[in-house]
């Protein structure tokens, strides 16, 4: 596995009208190395969703949750299996990456094991409602981190983070 590419890992629930610009902001990344795990958690096919909206790329994979409203936890926890790299960057399906996202968090993330960036809150056409203005941070924790992945994304970060996949370990679905 390369620690320089990243999986991107995008569980989706009722996302039709917010996935596309979700998936092109991954997609618009400068960061080149990288492939983008949609997992349906509601049995829609995204892929028709995405090529409706004129969007397909060999680096987009997915995939089925199992379940029909099971959670991001559980949708996470598929993705981060299928995962092809160590690093892992989490992007719900109605939310953004700026494009230089990427370039700034995988050195970080694979330098330290974890990293962690600023947050901004948009609508829908770009407008900025509020912002946490941080430098991107880096995080050694000094052996793997044993929390579950939906505590440690609703606890430590947004997802603004990029944390290395062994790391983390699955919460129970």
């Amino acid at each position: 596995m390369s620690r320089e590419a990243v999986s991107i890992v995008m569980p989706a629930f009722n996302a039709q009208a917010t996935i596309a610009r979700a998936v092109a902001s991954a997609l618009a990344q400068t960061w080149p190395h990288f492939e983008v795990i949609v997992v349906s958690d509601d049995g829609v096919d995204y892929e028709a969703v995405l090529g409706r909206a004129g969007i397909a790329d060999p680096r987009i994979r997915h995939l089925q949750s199992g379940h029909i409203g099971g959670g991001s936890p559980p949708a996470r926890n598929v993705g981060l299996d299928a995962a092809r790299y160590d690093i892992v960057a989490i992007l719900d399906a109605d939310d953004a990456f700026k494009p230089e996202k990427l370039a700034i968090m995988v050195p970080l993330a694979a330098r330290h094991g974890l990293a962690s960036c600023a947050l901004d809150i948009t609508l829908p056409d770009g407008t900025i409602c509020a912002m946490w203005a941080a430098p991107p941070m880096a995080y050694w924790p000094p052996a793997p981190i044993n929390l579950s992945i939906s505590r440690w994304i609703r606890c430590w970060c947004t997802t603004a983070a990029a944390p290395i996949r062994a790391t983390i370990r699955h919460c129970p679905a």
